[in-house]
């Protein structure tokens, strides 16, 4: 990014992405930003697979614009976005000249002084997201972040345990790219939604067909990353690509023992669970 600006001194806004999705890499948009503003330039962040999910210090981190989705972390249907703009950001708007209409901001925040919206909102997810944000609020927030954080990395160590390559070096929270066995991703997905129910991604673009998309951004707790590791595992076992079966389980098990967050009685009546899981999926495999 530095030598960006070198080559290009005349840079004043630097768009970038802080979780990429189709690839589930995570970016550093803190130390972007500071050489964004070392070099006079704002930044403006798609923040929407992060937010509620990573860490976003908007204001520490001097983020100019912070663009959010309704359909990501904030658990609801897609259709509604937010923004947060700094001061800066709202001076260069007002200062822009650009003809437009609709998609105004200077409009939008305009409406805002008077709790109003330039033009006819969502409703409906309006009054989703704020049943959202009570749900999140309920939770606390660091404890959502910390639950993706420890979900995302319970599911990158069961991958790594049934032998699958992790694509990101630098992955994010809100899902985990795996690179399966040449030519197997599409059976992959295909077998785990037909046998067992359960739906992941595949890769886009140069991607597609090269790697899966593990989910855990949103509603998901230690009970889901277990019936989709479990289904992970029987689907490789059913297609040939594992001769073995619960390493993923027990990898899942020994993660959440370290970050324990359920009350002692529930952990305990969780690993009895999973471990009689293990047991069963030995068991069956070896008939």
């Amino acid at each position: 990014m530095k030598e960006a600006f070198k080559s290009h001194p005349d840079i004043s806004i630097v768009f970038t992405t802080h979780c990429e999705t189709s690839t589930g890499v995570l970016q550093d948009v803190k130390t972007m930003s500071r050489v964004a503003h070392d070099n006079g330039a704002l930044i403006v962040v798609d923040g929407i697979t992060s937010l509620g999910a990573q860490v976003v210090e908007t204001d520490a981190w001097h983020l100019d614009v912070v663009i959010g989705g309704s359909q990501k972390g904030f658990m609801m249907p897609p259709g509604l976005a937010t923004l947060s703009v700094s001061d800066a950001a709202h001076e260069r708007m007002e200062r822009n000249d650009h003809p437009v209409y609709y998609f105004d901001l200077r409009r939008a925040l305009r409406s805002y002084e008077t709790d109003d919206t330039p033009w006819t909102p969502a409703m409906t997810l309006v009054i989703a997201l704020n049943e959202a944000l009570k749900m999140i609020r309920e939770e606390g927030l660091e404890d959502v972040i910390r639950r993706h954080t420890r979900n995302a990395k319970a599911v990158r160590l069961a991958a790594k345990a049934l032998g699958l390559e992790l694509f990101a070096s630098i992955p994010a929270n809100a899902t985990t790219a795996v690179v399966p066995p040449e030519g197997t991703a599409g059976d992959i997905r295909a077998h785990l939604d037909n046998v067992y129910g359960v739906k992941v991604a595949g890769g886009q673009a140069e991607l597609k067909g090269k790697i899966i998309r593990l989910g855990h951004l949103g509603y998901y707790h230690e009970t889901d990353m277990y019936t989709m590791i479990a289904a992970l595992e029987a689907t490789l076992y059913d297609l040939r690509l594992s001769k073995t079966m619960g390493r993923g389980l027990e990898a899942l098990l020994h993660q959440f023992r370290t970050a324990i967050t359920l009350n002692e009685q529930q952990m305990t009546g969780l690993i009895r669970t999973i471990d009689m899981g293990i047991t069963g999926f030995s068991a069956l495999m070896a008939l």
